[in-house]
Formats: structure tokens, C-alpha cells, sequence
């Protein structure tokens, strides 16, 4: 059965990215370049409102006036008739301005628990805004306006007409009485304020910006190209070029102890020397066991360095168990692993923890602090910043890397065996 792969790390996240920073530099650079050219290219809205107290005649108060119904005078403010006044309104100042483009740019709302209707306008300018919203805010009063006055006229001519009506049959007691009242409502007819409403907030000079500017845009543009950089950061496959030249890159390493196999025709003698260099001790069978972290990188087709070093190792004498660490988790590190009864089970023997299936650097150093030697075993076509970076992460844990061994990648080999 196979070992399932250990989570990423948050450190092998960034450094994933760290090593990528060029992509993630490019991505956000465009992103703000495209967000610079939207602020640019998307054509500039504005918005603008204008407040209206709206009042309504009534013939049936007492004063000439009641409470509007504020849905039904949103309905007129939107229409098609108060678009027609404003738009004429609009010309004398605005070019190709039609009812249509008046009542697609005009938003209107009641104010809760009032008498006030907002008239919003949206324009290309903030002249234009703050003109098109007092145009229908004066358009509708206009409307409304002549409406009252119709109503009032409509409703004057009834009185009349029926007061002479009454006037031409025989008089009595009853028809003077309704005569009297019909003559009272004629004259407060007359009289009634027909004023609408009036505007108490203009919009001229207080439009509004609607579209976002350069600065908005701009750092929206480099946080999306940020986010589309990022994961593209961490599928992107690391390049050949960034491979082991030689044994330069393991650094921090003691030159004497570092292996240079590149040459060598067979990996077994490669190793031979690998065990004859770590000068591992003579355990007897009551002896705490000597642990040998080897990590080194997996890839299809690749052979097992763990069985390699362990076979080396027989082969001096020095029978060795083979630790898989890809079972290995980190909650088995924080209980403590290996526990006292693995090194009971392990004495007197050589353990070599094979971290070779093992993606967490942070688990690789957990493992080598609690090794008592770490080998570190590559070929040339392995990432060179990778082995930077656990050097340098197993040393700030105080686990010095005691051999270092470089081989030729398969195809080297296969060529030298040619």
C-alpha cells in the first residue's frame, strides 16, 4: 500500500512563491496596468439628487391640501410625461438628450415616514447630473402643477354648473342650503393654493462621482492580478536550469564531507564509500540505536537511496533497518516520535529514516533534529534552491548535515555505462 503525501506547509508555500517572484511580479504589474487602462477607457458617470416636498390639493380638506400618496407621485416623476418636459429643458444645455435617455437616467425614491421625493440623475459629467436632476425635479413640479390646475378648473365648472342648475328650479328652504354650500366650495376653489411642492434641495454643484478613479482601479487591477498570479506560482514547475551544477551548491557543509558521485559508473560503489565516509559505530545489542536521517529527492524510475545506503552499509558489516518516514506525521513528532519503545525495539542497530517521500520541509527538520546524523543525498537535475533551503533550515535547528552525496542523473549514467 502506498504512503499518502504529507499536506504542504505554509513554509513550502512561500517558498514556492518566493522562488516564483518574477511570475508574481509580472501578474500584479499587468493587473495594474489593465486596472490604469479601465480607469482610462470606462467613460465617467456621475450622479446627482435633487429633494422634492411634495403638497397635493383636495377639495374635500379644509385647508386645500392632504397627505400625497408618495408611491403614486414616484410613478409620476418617472413617467414618460415629466421625461418629455425635462428632456426639452435639457436641450437648452446638453446636446441629444431624448425622453428615453431622461428616464433611463433618472431614479426616483420616497423618503421613509415624509413628504419628500429624492430625484437622482446619472450623467457622463457633473454639470449634466446635477442639471438633469433639477430639470425633472422642476419638470415634474410643472406637471403636477398644471394637473392641480386642471383639477381645480374640472371641479370649479361642476360647482358652477350645478349651482345654476339649482338656481333654475323653485326655490326652497333645502336647494338655498345646498346652493350656500355649493357657493362655499366654488369660492375655496378659487382660492386654493395650486403650488404642487417645491424644490428644497437643488442638485446643481453637489454631483457625485460614481465610477471608481485611477486609484481604485489600479490597486484593484494589482490585487487581481496578485490573486491569478499566485496559484499560477504554485503549479508552476521549477526550471531545468535551476538544477546541482556541481557539489558548490551544498553549501554550509563541510567540504570534507561532501560525496562527489557524479563520475562514479555503478551507484553501489558510490555508496560504498557514502558508508565508509560516515564512520558509523559498532552498536552491541543493549546499545540506544545510532539513527540516520537520508533524504534525498523521489522521481519515477528513480532508485530507492534508503535500500541502496542500507545495503552499503551491510555490506561493511554493519547490518541496518530501513525506516519509510513517509509514514511519519507530524503528530507522531509532537508525541514524541521515535518513542522509547522504537529505540527499545531498534537497539543495538543502525536505523536509516528514509525522508525520501516526505514533501514538509518543517516535518524533514523535526526528523533530523532527532536523528543523530543527517545525509543528504541529490543527482544534478534536482532543485538546487530546495537543498539551499533545507540546509539552511536543518542548521538554524542545530542538525548539521554529517554527508552530502551528488549523483549523475539517470541519463548521465546510462551514458557512462555506454
Amino acid at each position: 500500500m502506498g504512503t499518502p503525501a504529507q499536506p504542504a506547509q505554509l513554509t513550502d508555500v512561500l517558498s514556492t512563491l518566493n522562488r516564483h517572484r518574477s511570475i508574481l511580479a509580472a501578474a500584479a504589474l499587468i493587473g495594474l496596468v489593465l486596472g490604469l487602462v479601465a480607469a482610462l477607457v470606462v467613460p465617467a458617470r456621475y450622479t446627482a439628487t435633487s429633494s422634492v416636498v411634495v403638497r397635493v390639493l383636495d377639495d374635500s380638506s379644509d385647508d386645500g391640501s392632504s397627505t400625497p400618496t408618495m408611491a403614486t407621485e414616484s410613478a409620476i416623476a418617472s413617467s414618460w410625461r415629466v421625461a418629455e418636459v425635462a428632456s426639452a429643458s435639457l436641450e437648452e444645455r446638453h446636446d441629444g438628450v431624448s425622453p428615453s435617455d431622461v428616464q433611463s437616467a433618472t431614479e426616483v425614491s420616497a423618503t421613509p415616514d415624509s413628504e419628500v421625493l429624492r430625484i437622482t440623475f446619472h450623467g457622463d459629467s457633473a454639470r449634466k447630473a446635477g442639471d438633469g436632476a433639477d430639470a425633472v425635479a422642476a419638470a415634474y413640479l410643472t406637471i403636477r402643477q398644471e394637473d392641480a390646475t386642471d383639477l381645480a378648473a374640472d371641479l370649479s365648472k361642476k360647482v358652477d354648473d350645478r349651482i345654476n342648475e339649482l338656481g333654475a328650479l323653485r326655490s326652497n328652504r333645502t336647494r338655498q342650503v345646498q346652493i350656500d354650500e355649493l357657493s362655499r366650495r366654488l369660492a375655496a376653489l378659487t382660492a386654493a393654493d395650486l403650488d404642487p411642492g417645491e424644490v428644497v434641495s437643488p442638485a446643481r454643484g453637489y454631483a457625485a462621482k460614481a465610477t471608481p478613479g485611477f486609484l481604485p482601479l489600479g490597486l484593484g487591477g494589482l490585487v487581481l492580478g496578485l490573486l491569478i498570479g499566485i496559484p499560477v506560482a504554485l503549479v508552476r514547475k521549477d526550471e531545468v536550469d535551476t538544477g546541482i551544477s556541481s557539489t558548490d551548491a551544498f553549501l554550509g557543509v563541510n567540504r570534507e564531507l561532501v560525496l562527489d558521485g557524479t563520475k562514479d559508473v555503478d551507484r553501489a560503489e558510490t555508496w560504498d564509500i557514502a558508508a565508509f565516509m560516515l564512520m558509523t559505530p559498532q552498536l552491541q545489542p543493549e546499545d540506544d540505536p545510532f539513527l540516520i536521517m537520508l533524504d534525498s529527492e523521489s522521481a519515477p524510475g528513480r532508485p530507492a537511496p534508503g535500500q541502496e545506503f542500507v545495503d552499503a552499509l551491510a555490506r561493511r558489516g554493519q547490518p541496518a533497518r530501513l525506516v519509510d518516514a513517509g509514514a511519519v506525521n507530524e503528530g507522531k513528532i509532537s508525541r514524541g516520535w521515535p518513542t522509547d519503545r522504537k529505540r527499545s525495539l531498534w537497539s543495538g542497530e543502525i536505523v536509516v529514516i528514509d525522508t525520501t517521500l516526505v514533501s514538509s520541509d518543517a516535518l524533514r527538520v523535526a526528523i533530523g533534529t532527532r536523528s543523530d546524523s543527517v545525509v543528504l543525498a541529490r543527482t544534478t537535475s534536482d532543485d538546487a534552491s530546495d537543498l539551499s533551503r533545507l540546509i539552511g533550515l536543518l542548521h538554524s535547528k542545530q542538525a548539521d548535515v554529517s554527508l552530502a552525496v551528488l549523483f549523475p542523473p539517470a541519463p548521465e549514467r546510462i551514458s557512462l555505462l555506454a
